[in-house]
């Protein structure tokens, strides 16, 4: 009879399940151990920035995922002047959006657009914007409400089945898929995924920091180098940009008029005139008053649990009805449409202060980047007052 193996862990011999509850409970122990201010563990910093180049400006535009990332695609494209190339490109691929900020744009900047010479990416983004006469530019977005983006975000998009500490905290792969989770759970397994070693994916950046160090937050990167304006006004930002440091010879206020986002807190209103017909009735505030416990599936208006939209080609066909081969190179559409009413954000951010000081923790360097990088600029504060005061609301709880 073999002896027992006590060299392993007591971890390995637990369940998923069972070692993702130890690591949650660990994670909310350790927060309420600490000092007021103090953080005992953090959200590993993304490794990269995504970044756009238009070299005969010597402008590079970056940003992150739920922060602006197609944003920055959808302004390079408009000052390249190929907005016509892009919808050529999008007809040829067989996509049917026709919205500049359709995910597709990503697809069409990085396969196509960067593969020019006036848009070629730099190998190192850093030493770039240390160069004589570049401007740099991040767009970045309140923490608070990037967290509540990318806890939809991930559940519309159906990245939470691929997302292990997710699938440990809810226990249950079907409700996963289908967004009949909470903000709670969430947070939670941002707890768990902060304590775990495990070498991040590609599509983990939708829930990793805005900070990353290969620019934004790099030891190397002199203050004042990078010019961050907020996604809750980007033509006024950019135009601040632009007016301060090129006299306003690039013109970005006129391309950024044309982007928008339902998710952005400056486009609420336009958020509620946008509900699709196809998609099922919206809930109102007064039926929905969400917490950190309503899962996701009733915040997008489909209590019960997210079910497909039926998108449509330009032919009028719908994509859902026709075989793999004839909805593009790609595949198939995003599977769901998510409407959140106006104050969604405002009210989840408003309940559980506990939750609210983990998500502090977790993202403890980008709140300090929004505070000390954005909030305090005072060419921002001359030349956008507006863009503060709408973007700026975290300074009372900003560490």
């Amino acid at each position: 009879r073999a002896p027992p193996d006590r060299s392993a862990s007591p971890l390995s011999s637990m369940g998923p399940v069972l070692l993702c509850c130890c690591l949650v409970a660990l994670s909310l122990a350790r927060v309420a151990a600490q000092p007021s201010g103090v953080c005992p563990f953090k959200l590993t910093l993304a490794r990269q920035q995504l970044c756009a180049v238009h070299r005969p400006s010597k402008l590079m535009l970056c940003s992150t995922a739920k922060a602006g990332a197609t944003t920055v695609s959808a302004i390079i494209v408009g000052l390249a002047n190929k907005t016509a190339n892009y919808a050529a490109w999008r007809v040829s691929m067989g996509y049917p959006d026709r919205s500049m900020l359709s995910a597709r744009i990503n697809m069409y900047r990085r396969e196509v657009l960067s593969l020019e010479d006036a848009h070629r990416l730099p190998e190192d983004k850093l030493e770039l914007c240390k160069e004589q006469g570049w401007l740099c530019i991040v767009i970045v977005r309140n923490p608070a409400d990037r967290l509540i983006s990318s806890f939809l975000h991930i559940a519309v998009t159906r990245l939470g089945v691929s997302w292990r500490e997710l699938l440990g905290v809810v226990d249950d792969a079907a409700r996963v898929a289908v967004g009949n989770y909470s903000l709670r759970s969430h947070v939670d397994a941002l707890g768990v995924t902060a304590l775990s070693r495990t070498r991040r994916k590609g599509s983990d950046e939708h829930f990793l920091p805005q900070c990353s160090v290969a620019l934004t937050c790099h030891p190397g990167m002199e203050q004042g180098r990078l010019k961050f304006i907020t996604v809750d006004d980007v033509a006024g930002g950019l135009d601040a940009v632009d007016q301060e440091f090129r006299s306003g010879a690039l013109g970005l206020r006129v391309i950024a008029n044309t982007v928008t986002s339902s998710h952005w807190r400056s486009a609420h209103v336009a958020a509620a005139r946008s509900a699709p017909a196809l998609t099922p009735r919206r809930l109102a505030a007064s039926e929905l008053l969400p917490d950190v416990h309503t899962f996701a599936s009733k915040l997008c208006g489909m209590p019960g649990g997210l079910k497909p939209r039926r998108s449509k080609n330009q032919s009028g066909r719908s994509l859902l009805a026709q075989p793999p081969a004839a909805r593009g190179k790609r595949g198939r559409p995003h599977a769901y449409k998510c409407n959140v009413p106006p104050d969604a954000y405002a009210q989840l951010q408003a309940a559980s202060p506990e939750l609210w000081s983990q998500v502090r923790c977790l993202y403890h360097e980008d709140f300090k980047l929004y505070k000390r990088r954005v909030c305090e600029q005072p060419w921002l504060r001359a030349r956008c007052p507006t863009c503060v005061a709408k973007a700026c609301l975290c300074l009372s709880t900003c560490r």
